[in-house]
C-alpha cells in the first residue's frame, strides 16, 4: 500500500536569498579540501543523472520559512535532478 504525504503549500512570495551579504572566511587547507572533496563526489555520482552534488549555496529546509536555511561546504541530495541551482530547497 502507498500513503501519500500531505505536501505544505509553498508560498510564491518567498523570496530565498542566495547570500547572507557576510564575507566568508577560511583557510588555505579548508579551501582547499572542500574543493577537492567537491570535485571527488561529482566525479563519482557522474553518472547518476538523479544524484545533485553541490557547495556553498544555501539550503533551505522548511518550505515557506526563507530563515531556516545551512550553507554546507558539500552535500549529496541522490533522488533528485543533477542540474544546477542557485539555491536548494528540501
Amino acid at each position: 500500500m502507498v500513503t501519500k504525504l500531505a505536501v505544505p503549500e509553498i508560498d510564491a512570495e518567498v523570496e530565498y536569498p542566495e547570500s547572507d551579504g557576510e564575507p566568508l572566511g577560511e583557510t588555505d587547507i579548508h579551501a582547499r579540501a572542500t574543493v577537492e572533496i567537491f570535485d571527488a563526489l561529482r566525479l563519482w555520482f557522474d553518472a547518476e543523472p538523479t544524484t545533485y552534488v553541490a557547495m556553498d549555496n544555501f539550503v533551505y529546509y522548511v518550505p515557506g520559512d526563507n530563515t531556516k536555511s545551512v550553507s554546507p561546504d558539500v552535500y549529496v541530495v541522490k533522488g533528485v535532478g543533477n542540474h544546477a541551482r542557485r539555491v536548494y530547497k528540501t
